[in-house]
């Protein structure tokens, strides 16, 4: 009964926002890499337009809140 009636509610969040159209764990891996690692300027800039359309932010979080 209590599923029926009921769903689960995000009410707080701490760390880094992840993509869900990012391609998983991997795909979100590769993102990060590309993003603060490529030396090709217009891929970067082209994936922080998309990621930050998406609410992703390029503020970085504590290592201390990292799971």
């Amino acid at each position: 009964m209590v599923v029926n009636e009921h769903r689960p509610v995000c009410i707080h969040k701490d760390g880094v926002f992840l993509l869900d159209d990012a391609g998983g764990l991997s795909g979100f891996a590769d993102f990060l890499g590309t993003v603060y690692e490529s030396e090709d300027k217009k891929e970067r800039d082209e994936l922080r337009a998309w990621a930050k359309s998406l609410g992703w932010s390029e503020k970085k979080i504590a290592n201390k809140r990292i799971l």
